[in-house]
């Protein structure tokens, strides 16, 4: 380390030039990686509903839709409506009564079934269909267009006016973070630095380490929109404390009467252990999203364990640079610490430490039922539908007049025309169906197919396959919906054996179910193992990798268990990656503090190795668990996509319990089992950390 930290002092400004052409490398390339909104792409490929969505792709396209209702018309009014939208460019074909029935017929002779599902009361009721997926810009233009063409009056909502309501979200929620954020981060770092300046190298590392990592998310050609909309803040958050750890080692270096590049050589060398186990640890968590069969978890934990690493190279490679650079500012804007002592606080903690102890093992038994008892959405409603959008005021508005839509899409072969018509009787049959729309109730189904309107043939029919569009009168997610798909695959298997295949925003959500309970157990266990095996390395010693892990472990349990005893349904994708993210970003407040009795416990009994740990690390940890507290809470703040505000609480909130958790839990395991762990520290000689 102490040629490497030489190198890198000798090197710097080769260094600091280097990540300048890197850096605008990045820049340009970030321009190129696209965002991802459609979370069914993260769908493992052996599952039944991806394969169904191949099969549909493949026979009919993939149409996105939309229901549009219409206030105060008459039928001769939607009739032209329904013209000047179905001349929009992007509406690949729009389904109303007129294709049916007769319209201009007495309304007593037309079938009061077929008048019910398009027409009540003055409002008219069309299914819009478009060439293009959810997401793409066309959608977006044509959902605009038809807006202006239906009027105020009139209301859109379907899975591909949501989503183009996630994607402004998101575009939006990302400027609105940084504006909160990084004004905040300045006030907190101006308060835990000892000068002006300070701060802002911390930023300039990190906003280059930020900068390299979106662009290389080009490797992965597109990201989620859940990861573009945390990774910054993210980012800056967790890996705040490595600069932190470096220019804290810099300052006592600089005060013992060292020169600059010699003092920064030490404090490289001296805070290397540190901040690589910090790091390495977060990782670890981030890589655990790995072995999600949801894919998202690959997403998310590529994106921001490169980002970590990025973080650390920017560190320890470009913040040295930079220090050297302005240490003369950093001089003249020198300022005491507004730290205050933390001697106070490890007296009171000494003092508790068997009723902390106690009381921790009180909670941590309810809190971990408690979590394990949470119920979860999968997607769907959680993502596009926040109270207040949109999409939710023309979802209430439209449901206040008709049934709920919920539409999912069944596939079974051509040509079989009898068992097809059981099959839709059986079908319509179920309570929970509310209508149909295939070639059975648009035309006769005896009718030869080449005399069927264009529209209806391409809709409901290929050359192997007949389209059932079935309206659940569900919500997108819920036993009940569950239970009704899980119906109708056991009706068109006992009908096509092998042979039929089940599409749709539920039925994907039914498949996340079904690996979601896996995904947590398997991700959770890698992390922790992962997590507890880097500090045994660390420390060399069994006992301790338990320690912090049990301290951050009941900080987790404690955050996953508020939604349980709140009544509050959480999404299990926040549950997924929070638990694994709040282990691997906080464990670096336990090392620091297990670090600093280690090293004072070399010279000094445990009460007073106990009092001098917190006040030697107290500062660090506390700044930045806040600034991660607020990374959280700010993306909850600024996001109104339901998921990834949810999240971003659940992190400020894990952020918060396991600072707490880190100053009144850990110290008082460390004196209660020291005993058991310290003789054999003492006799490799003690293992000194930043």
């Amino acid at each position: 380390m102490e040629r490497l930290a030489q190198w890198i002092v000798k090197q710097r400004h080769k260094l600091l030039i280097s990540f300048v052409v890197l850096s605008v490398i990045a820049l340009i390339a970030r321009q190129y990686v696209g965002t991802n909104y459609e979370l069914s792409h993260y769908l493992s490929n052996d599952m039944d509903s991806v394969n169904a969505l191949d099969l549909m792709k493949d026979e009919f396209g993939l149409p996105t839709s939309v229901r549009a209702m219409v206030n105060d018309v008459t039928l001769f009014e939607a009739a032209e409506l329904k013209k000047q939208i179905a001349k929009v460019d992007g509406v690949e074909n729009i389904i109303w009564l007129d294709d049916i029935t007769d319209i201009y017929q007495p309304m007593s002779v037309i079938p009061k079934k077929a008048i019910e599902e398009y027409y009540r009361d003055g409002h008219a009721l069309f299914y819009i269909y478009f060439s293009e997926s959810d997401f793409t810009e066309k959608t977006g233009q044509a959902i605009k267009e038809i807006e202006a063409i239906i009027g105020d009056k009139a209301y859109v909502f379907g899975t591909a006016s949501s989503s183009q309501d996630v994607v402004g979200a998101t575009e939006n929620s990302v400027s609105s973070l940084t504006f909160l954020f990084i004004p905040i981060l300045l006030i907190i770092l101006l308060w835990s630095t000892t000068s002006w300046i300070e701060p802002i190298l911390f930023l300039m590392t990190l906003g280059v380490a930020i900068l390299l990592n979106s662009g290389t998310n080009l490797l992965l050609g597109k990201v989620s929109f859940i990861t573009q909309s945390m990774s910054t803040a993210l980012q800056l958050a967790i890996s705040m404390d490595y600069s932190i750890f470096l220019l804290h080692r810099f300052a006592e270096e600089r005060e013992e009467g060292h020169t600059v590049e010699l003092a920064m050589k030490n404090a490289i060398s001296k805070s290397f252990g540190s901040i690589l186990a910090s790091s390495v640890t977060t990782v670890a968590g981030f890589m655990a999203l790995l072995l999600m069969q949801f894919k998202i978890g690959t997403d998310m934990g590529l994106v921001f364990a490169k980002g970590i690493t990025f973080s650390l190279i920017t560190t320890l490679f470009l913040l040295p640079a930079l220090t050297i650079l302005f240490s003369k500012v950093i001089d003249k804007t020198h300022h005491r610490s507004l730290i205050p002592s933390f001697k106070g606080l490890g007296k009171i903690i000494y003092k508790l430490r068997y009723i902390s102890f106690v009381l921790v093992l009180i909670i941590i038994v309810p809190a971990f039922l408690g979590q394990q008892a949470n119920t979860f959405s999968y997607g769907g409603s959680s993502i596009s539908e926040e109270v207040g959008s949109k999409s939710y005021v023309a979802k209430q508005a439209i449901e206040s007049v008709y049934e709920p839509f919920n539409p999912v899409i069944l596939m079974i072969p051509a040509n079989e025309p009898v068992k097809e018509r059981e099959l839709m009787q059986q079908i319509e049959a179920m309570p929970e169906v509310d209508s149909i729309q295939s070639l059975g109730t648009m035309v006769d189904d005896k009718l030869p197919m080449e005399i069927l309107p264009d529209s209806v043939r391409e809709s409901f029919a290929s050359e192997d396959y007949h389209r059932m569009i079935i309206a659940l009168n569900t919500p997108d997610e819920g036993d009940k919906t569950f239970t009704a798909i899980e119906t109708i695959k056991r009706l068109a298997n006992d009908a096509f054996p092998k042979h039929s295949a089940l599409a749709g925003s539920s039925v994907s959500l039914y498949d996340v179910k079904q690996v979601a309970s896996t995904d947590n157990l398997r991700v959770n266990l890698v992390a922790i193992l992962a997590v507890a095996t880097i500090i045994l390395l660390t420390f060399r010693s069994k006992l301790l990798p338990f320690l912090l892990v049990l301290t951050i472990e009941t900080a987790v349990f404690l955050n996953m268990s508020v939604p349980y005893f709140t009544g509050y349904k959480m999404s299990f994708i926040g549950m997924l990656v929070v638990s694994s993210l709040q282990l691997g970003a906080t464990i670096d407040y336990a090392i620091l503090m297990t670090s600093r009795y280690l090293e004072r416990r070399l010279s000094h009994a445990p009460k007073e190795s106990l009092i001098m740990a917190v006040d030697d690390a107290g500062g660090s940890v506390l700044t930045s668990g806040i600034v991660l507290t607020v990374a959280g809470y700010a993306i909850a703040m600024t996001s109104s996509v339901q998921t990834i505000s949810e999240m971003g609480e659940l992190i400020g909130r894990g952020a918060f319990l396991s600072i707490v958790m880190v100053f009144m839990l850990l110290p008082s395991l460390l004196v209660i089992f020291d005993k058991f762990y310290i003789n054999s520290q003492m006799k490799k000689g003690g293992k000194a950390h930043e």
